[in-house]
């Protein structure tokens, strides 16, 4: 496959085409992909085990069931960064329609949120797919008392922020939107004792992953 980076007349006629050509070209290959809408955190060469979930990620197709993927990968090597951008390519493509991102804290709830909605507002990634044009929607409970911002993008397409401490409850929907893929990344925190771990694995179990389908995807992003 032609590499349009390398020539610079190629990539302005490249640049020139329907967007939903241009876009199809670069699906062609995940790594094509990543290069050009997100070249600064993807420019070192793939490791093995990048490469293995990147193959898997980018097979997810609409309704269909996968089992759940545990990515267990050293500290520094992109974990969440690799997590957050298959969520851009899976709304991009079409792949996914509702997201739960799960982390433990509301610190690092927020801080994945704001990571996802910056590579949502990259203007070569939007000239491509303009459905996935973001804003954030203030969700208010008054009867609860408690208010959460979610991503919507034109396509209406969500993003939900979760917290297994502080306001976990924001991921429930009054009209019953469930979930087709839930991320768990940053859930835990060294020095946790035995007693959170298991209060967060049965919150887990009973309430968060009950928030989606049969058929949801779930992606774990662990340090190994």
């Amino acid at each position: 496959m032609e590499d349009f980076t390398n020539d610079p007349a190629a990539l302005v006629a490249f640049n020139l085409l329907p967007a939903d050509l241009r876009a199809g070209i670069n699906e062609q290959s995940w790594e094509r992909w990543l290069k050009h809408y997100f070249p600064k955190p993807f420019n070192r060469p793939f490791t093995s085990y990048q490469r293995d979930f990147w193959d898997w990620g980018w097979r997810i197709q609409p309704d269909r069931s996968y089992r759940p993927r545990v990515e267990c990968e050293p500290r520094g090597v992109g974990k969440s960064t690799s997590a957050e951008t298959l969520v851009v390519a899976l709304l991009a493509r079409k792949r996914k329609q509702s997201v739960g991102y799960v982390s433990g804290t509301d610190d690092k709830a927020t801080k994945h949120f704001n990571s996802i909605k910056r590579k949502l507002e990259n203007e070569q990634l939007l000239r491509d797919y303009p459905h996935l044009t973001p804003r954030v929607q203030k969700y208010r409970n008054a009867f609860n008392a408690w208010s959460q911002d979610r991503l919507l993008t034109d396509g209406g397409q969500t993003l939900i922020p979760i917290t297994l401490q502080g306001s976990n409850r924001g991921f429930k929907s009054e009209d019953d939107t469930r979930f087709d893929l839930i991320v768990l990344d940053d859930i835990d925190s060294l020095g946790e004792s035995p007693d959170v771990i298991m209060k967060n694995l049965e919150l887990l179990k009973s309430e968060i992953l009950l928030a989606g389908y049969a058929n949801t995807t779930i992606l774990f992003a662990q340090n190994l």
